[in-house]
């Protein structure tokens, strides 16, 4: 690399330790910000999580192998999940700092990966390792893999991504391995692969990015063993399809009703061939560019659909394809590290995204393992260039600039959101979200203001006329409330928080039976929907049937064990039924979840006098 020559070995371990140094500076600041978006889902609502006891407990470990899908479930990120928790507990730091160690462990990956293949063509030492320095600085400091590493809930790639890279680097190890070496390391990088399985299913994709580098990476004299290593790939993808189809069945069935989201009020999944073809125009108009000019990034893009085969957008994709299919071959003698790039982003968990159905055609998470191939390509392009230090200099300060700016708005729920808003302006998920962030933080009229935003748009909205009905209870506006809710329950809503929300109309109102019907009602549409079993309780608590309000605020804990409310009004409960030392336990629990609160304070006093 002209202009900068690392002689020495101390001096180069050195620079190596420049790569943890850069994921520090950049994502320090955010270990301290709050959960956001659905981290609280994916940890406060999984009992898989809440329940672990540790490692050595194998009954929380054998119940998070055996969920419903089986090998599918992400057993192995669960229990990450679940040690978090465990060490952590409610404290957003803990999760955040593994995923730094995460993201530094894959940056070293990164440099492992480049340096094996420069190495392997033939580069000359300085050169491979300056390259292989680059393409890991560029990875650290890569803006659109912040959704990754600052999302907690983005752990499910980045942490597949760990084994998934350590998987390629057996791979080109194992080319130039001979005899019993060449065997055991291959069988080490069908162990990362099992491992990347176990974290998320993108590592789907991972035997036939293996066969691309079993052919591009390996010494073309050794055909036969290529065979042998490309008919063992193909059948591990082949078992590991067959063997999970029953649950790869069930996930399908799950992610395309979207029952969750929907029932939130959300838009349903888009049928299959939509969102086929929309996938494919959105590998090339969205992330393809953004692996290497990172700019207009958002935590929910609104990707325009594509619903026949007459977009100039979807041909304009399947050419751009075809093309660097086409450079893959041109360039696998001439440049092949080039190619490689290439080949791990054609080959990757986004081509994969492109044939199973989600509720989001987008999400800059599922580019992580994709970019691998984008920095590849840069870094081997850059050094290359007559100006490499200074050429490399500006991409990573420009790297540097964009990743603190994308930091700056993932350090908080509404700033998250605004930018998404401000990003897809007739996109209505931002402001439903912005509109129960500020709900949620008590400012009602900003509240107010996103709802109406959604219903000018979509007047029947589920869940913007429950809320913006919620919103009116807390104002103690009942008659406003009343009639927003009652336009939802017109128009059939499916939303449970409707029929919750109006039951604490009816409460109010003296009407418990009513209440409690409508409680049922939501109970059958989520068995597990939030403030279910507290609102029982409440109707139970005023009809003086303390014990029976006990066992709701009870059932409603199971279900939602971080609920200020629920602690609050089981303390009340035990404290009315005689039970004081059940009350203080409840009410210390409070002050532990609402330290400033003084009115729990003044009973704590009480109660402990």
């Amino acid at each position: 690399m002209t202009g900068l020559h690392l002689e020495h070995k101390q001096q180069k371990y050195f620079w190596v330790l420049g790569i943890p140094l850069i994921v520090a500076v950049l994502y320090g600041a955010s270990i301290g910000s709050p959960f956001v978006y659905d981290d609280r889902i994916h940890i406060f609502e999984n009992t898989d999580v809440t329940g672990f006891q540790g490692l050595m407990d194998f009954a929380s470990v054998i119940r998070i192998f055996q969920s419903k899908f089986g090998l599918l479930g992400r057993p192995v990120l669960i229990v990450t999940y679940g040690l978090n928790y465990l060490y952590s507990g409610s404290d957003p730091a803990g999760f955040r700092l593994t995923n730094l160690f995460i993201h530094t462990a894959n940056c070293l990956l990164v440099f492992v990966l480049i340096l094996l293949l420069s190495r392997t063509f033939g580069g000359k030492n300085n050169r491979s390792f300056m390259t292989a320095l680059l393409g890991a600085a560029l990875f650290a400091a890569h803006p659109l893999l912040t959704e990754s590493v600052t999302y907690i809930a983005g752990r499910s790639s980045s942490l597949c991504a760990f084994f998934y890279f350590a998987a390629l680097v057996f791979v080109v190890q194992s080319g130039g391995r001979n005899g019993p070496s060449h065997a055991v390391v291959l069988l080490l990088a069908i162990a990362c692969g099992v491992l990347a399985w176990l974290v998320k299913q993108d590592a789907v994709t991972l035997p036939l990015a293996a066969i691309g580098l079993v052919w591009l990476s390996w010494p073309r004299n050794t055909v036969r063993r290529q065979a042998i290593g490309t008919f063992v790939w193909v059948a591990i993808l082949l078992a590991a399809l067959l063997f999970q189809r029953g649950h790869i069945a069930a996930v399908e069935q799950l992610t395309r009703e979207n029952s969750s989201l929907v029932a939130a009020g959300f838009e349903e999944t888009i049928p299959l061939t939509p969102y086929l073809l929309t996938s494919i125009k959105e590998l090339t108009t969205y992330y393809l560019w953004r692996m290497f000019v990172p700019v207009h990034l958002s935590v929910d893009p609104d990707p325009t659909i594509i619903h026949n085969l007459a977009s100039p957008g979807l041909w304009i994709s399947l050419v751009v394809l075809l093309s660097l299919c086409t450079a893959i071959w041109m360039l696998r003698k001439s440049r092949p590290v080039l190619a490689v790039g290439i080949m791990l982003i054609v080959i990757s968990p986004l081509s994969a995204y492109a044939a199973f159905p989600l509720a989001d055609v987008v999400a800059e998470h599922r580019a992580y393992i994709s970019t691998l191939g984008a920095v590849i390509i840069m870094a081997a392009v850059l050094v290359q260039t007559r100006y490499p230090v200074v050429l490399s200099a500006v991409a990573l300060v420009s790297y540097f600039w964009l990743t603190v700016d994308r930091n700056l708005v993932w350090r908080d729920e509404a700033t998250l959101w605004r930018d998404a808003a401000q990003k897809a302006p007739e996109k209505l998920r931002p402001h439903l979200n912005l509109g129960a962030l500020y709900q949620v933080r008590g400012d009602n009229q900003q509240a107010i203001k996103e709802y109406e935003f959604v219903l000018k748009r979509v007047p029947k909205h589920d869940a913007a006329l429950a809320n913006l009905g919620s919103v009116y209870l807390a104002l103690n506006q009942v008659d406003q409330a009343e009639t927003m809710l009652n336009r939802a329950i017109t128009a059939q809503t499916h939303f449970p928080n409707t029929y919750i929300n109006l039951a604490v109309v009816r409460l109010r109102q003296g009407r418990f039976e009513d209440a409690r019907r409508l409680l049922k009602e939501a109970e059958a549409l989520n068995p597990r929907q939030p403030m279910v079993h507290h609102n029982l309780g409440d109707i139970f608590f005023n009809e003086h049937h303390t014990s029976q309000a006990i066992v709701e605020y009870l059932a409603e804990l199971q279900i939602n064990p971080g609920s200020p409310i629920t602690h609050l009004h089981l303390a009340m409960a035990y404290e009315a039924s005689g039970s004081p030392a059940d009350s203080l336990k409840h009410y210390l629990i409070l002050q532990r979840l609402q330290p400033a609160n003084t009115e729990v304070q003044a009973a704590i006093r009480h109660l402990q006098q």
